[in-house]
């Protein structure tokens, strides 16, 4: 009788990744430029799919400097003084 384990690696970094999920709420962007190129409704040979769904292509443009990710923390320090 053959049994089948799952390697100790996988259940650890499935439970990691479960954890992390949850972990984010907040995205903080700055410079950061959004548009939606083209939005159609998906239509086609699957029946059940036709006018359920979008097709969405966007186009993101992050200007030099510009910051998209986690909240930065505040250190109450400005920039221009020595």
């Amino acid at each position: 009788m053959m049994k089948r384990s799952v390697p100790p690696l996988l259940v650890v970094a499935l439970i990691l990744a479960f954890v992390h999920s949850g972990a984010q709420d907040k995205v903080d962007f700055r410079a950061v430029t959004p548009g939606v190129k083209l939005e159609e409704v998906v239509a086609g040979h699957l029946i059940d799919l036709n006018g359920k769904y979008k097709f969405r292509a966007t186009e993101v443009v992050i200007e030099p400097g510009g910051y998209l990710g986690p909240p930065r923390p505040t250190t109450g320090r400005s920039h221009g003084s020595a």
